[in-house]
Parts: C-alpha cells; sequence; structure tokens
C-alpha cells in the first residue's frame, strides 16, 4: 500500500481542508464585552530606603513625588494606556481621561508590551480619530 492513501490518511487530508468557519465581528466584540481587565491608577511615586519601608505602621505617611495637579497615569493589566486627571465629587474620586497612549509601531507585533517610549493617541483637546 502507497504511503498516505490508506482511509486514515485520506480522512486526515480531508480533515485539513475543510474550511474554518469564519468568526464575524459580531462574535470577537461578544468575547472581548466578557473580558475582565485591571484598571489601576498611580498617583505617584516615590523611592526610600528599605529600612524606612520596614519600619513603617499604621498611620506612616508616604510622601509622593507628584501634586494635586499632576497627570495620573492609568494602566490596563499593568501596560500603561493612558493619562488623566483626579475629579473629587463630594466624597467621590474619579479620573477623567484627558489622553490615550498608543504603542510605538516597533512595540505592535502580537505578544509584544507596551513599555517605555509609549506616545499619546491624542493630543488633550483634541478627538480621537
Amino acid at each position: 500500500m502507497l504511503r498516505g492513501s490508506s482511509p486514515e490518511h485520506r480522512s486526515a487530508r480531508e480533515s485539513k481542508r475543510r474550511p474554518v468557519p469564519r468568526v464575524t465581528r459580531a462574535r470577537r466584540v461578544a468575547v472581548l464585552d466578557n473580558l475582565k481587565v485591571d484598571v489601576t491608577v498611580v498617583l505617584g511615586r516615590c523611592r526610600m530606603p528599605l529600612h524606612m519601608l520596614l519600619r513603617m505602621g499604621r498611620g506612616a505617611v508616604i510622601e509622593l513625588e507628584a501634586s494635586e495637579t499632576d497627570m495620573v497615569e492609568i494602566l490596563a493589566n499593568d501596560h500603561p494606556i493612558a493619562r488623566g486627571q483626579i475629579v473629587v465629587t463630594g466624597s467621590r474620586i474619579s479620573v477623567e481621561v484627558t489622553e490615550l497612549i498608543r504603542k510605538p509601531e516597533t512595540l505592535r507585533a502580537p505578544g509584544t508590551s507596551i513599555g517605555e517610549g509609549a506616545a499619546p493617541l491624542f493630543e488633550p483637546g483634541t478627538q480621537a480619530a
């Protein structure tokens, strides 16, 4: 018997030729709608000696290298996606997105994470394309 001519080989070849069902845009959007993303807002940062960190207790105050008018970083799954301004309404704190961040061309390959060098997608006061 010739190699590849057995019923098992023919069946395997035929199954490889079957068209893959097309996933519609609506289906992709529906799948994305169910994904959960951790969103973090970074108010500020500081650097301190380890011994100070180890001595901290309840009531310790950490001074940030930031002021109340500084922009905050907005991260999705630890990746920068936007910058914003803190908004206080009554006892609630929220963030107004003022600038979206897009990935540089070199970081658009699948599996590549966004990092330093991200550029604003649009400037404050302009509309996104």
